[in-house]
């Protein structure tokens, strides 16, 4: 399993996100303190900074050793497909050298890690159809948003493992939508791949209108 020992003790850890707290990152300087000691009230022994963030300043590892919170350390690398290529892998060697030979000798630093969410396009496909952008090939089928995710499926099911269907876009259709997401899950395991359905409320944009359609709109 996977867990974090201090002192050769188990640690429980209790956390949350790090994100950057000021749009001019040159004024975090004024928040760092007020932000670390909440987490410090509120029970937390560690921050996880974000990938899709900024490295933070020196003071934020000062406040954290100062009030003993732990910190995971994303690289900045977040929802992605980044280039696999040796240009791009030696641009990131020195960044990472640069960034750990800066913050290393803090004892809050407890972990690093490569990024955020950068290893899903390669393992993952999102099945989140926008019936009013379909392409005209499939708006006229009597289960448009299925023909399109079966689409999806036969173009990538070499490549890939799972599919990940985002409930917003079916329930918004009402039960005509959740039928052709019961149709793309069993069309997706019958070409053997696992479905990871996402039901996440508080996502992006798109998303979150998209399940205020379904619910609020009144028209399903």
């Amino acid at each position: 399993h996977f867990a974090l020992y201090v002192n050769n003790k188990l640690c429980r850890c209790r956390g949350a996100n790090w994100v950057p707290i000021s749009l001019l990152h040159s004024q975090d300087n004024a928040g760092y303190e007020e932000a670390v000691r909440n987490f410090k009230d509120a029970n937390c022994n560690m921050v996880r900074v974000w990938g899709g963030g900024v490295y933070e300043q020196d003071e934020f590892f000062d406040l954290c050793d100062k009030y003993g919170i732990m910190v995971w350390q994303d690289m900045m690398l977040a929802c992605h497909a980044y280039p696999m290529t040796e240009d791009f892998y030696q641009a990131m060697q020195i960044e990472c050298e640069v960034v750990a030979k800066r913050i290393r000798n803090h004892p809050s630093l407890v972990l690093y890690c490569g990024g955020n969410e950068t290893d899903w396009p390669y393992v993952c496909v999102g099945l989140d159809p926008d019936l009013a952008k379909m392409p005209d090939c499939v708006k006229g089928a009597k289960y448009p948003i299925f023909e399109f995710n079966k689409a999806i499926i036969d173009a990538t099911a070499d490549a890939v493992c799972c599919y990940k269907p985002q409930a917003a876009y079916y329930e918004n259709l009402g039960w005509q939508g959740m039928e052709m997401l019961e149709r793309t899950i069993a069309y997706a395991k019958v070409e053997g791949m696992f479905v990871i359905a996402d039901i996440k409320r508080g996502d992006i944009g798109s998303t979150a209108s998209a399940y205020a359609e379904g619910w609020l709109s009144g028209a399903n």
